[in-house]
């Protein structure tokens, strides 16, 4: 179980997070919604322990993995070498998650002969073959067009369900969140709070 109890976040006099209390619980999809510059960003690596210069306690014992809002892959490493020296994972774990994503024909090429749809998938090949028991995906379908956003949602919902993986989904997509989460929280306010939504 994640643990975040946030009292406050500032830089400088600039207070960005106010009072943040809750629990992520094993094997569930939390998504987090929340307008440009709220405070998300910095949410999220108070909770991968980037930022400790914040009032309050996280607890995250969990092997993590994050998905950014770029695919950020090694332009001169093959699909292949990207999850094993990144992730830490052997070849064999490697070439199996690019099977389940649907790249094993791919594996010996670089990031610039993928298609854009194929270097998200690789990016989130490589936060999978981790096998992290947390997912941080921070608003990883962004400028996508609808139909590979939707191919995106089904093979991370597929992953999520069947590796069972705590995941805390960022997006500005209600849709999406509505799609992926069990839970919806909304980021708002200065300093911002977290807001549950109403089922």
């Amino acid at each position: 179980m994640i643990e975040i109890d946030i009292k406050g976040k500032s830089y400088g006099s600039d207070a960005v997070l106010g009072p943040i209390k809750m629990k992520i619980l094993p094997k569930t999809t939390l998504a987090l919604l929340g307008p440009s510059g709220v405070g998300k960003s910095t949410f999220l690596r108070i909770i991968c322990g980037l930022d400790h210069a914040f009032s309050g306690s996280i607890i995250n014992n969990a092997k993590t993995s994050m998905v950014f809002q770029e695919p950020t892959l090694l332009p001169w490493r093959t699909a292949l070498q990207n999850i094993t020296l990144i992730s830490g994972a052997n070849e064999e774990t490697a070439i199996a998650v690019l099977e389940e994503l649907g790249l094993a024909s791919k594996q010996d090429q670089f990031p610039n002969q993928l298609s854009v749809g194929q270097q998200r998938r690789l990016s989130l090949a490589r936060a999978f073959a981790a096998n992290p028991q947390f997912l941080i995906m921070d608003e990883p379908f962004t400028s996508l067009d609808k139909s590979l956003v939707d191919e995106m949602l089904k093979l991370t919902k597929k992953l999520i369900k069947t590796r069972e993986v705590t995941t805390l989904f960022v997006t500005h997509s209600q849709r999406e969140a509505e799609y992926l989460s069990d839970e919806i929280f909304e980021l708002s306010g200065n300093p911002a709070t977290l807001v549950k939504q109403k089922p």
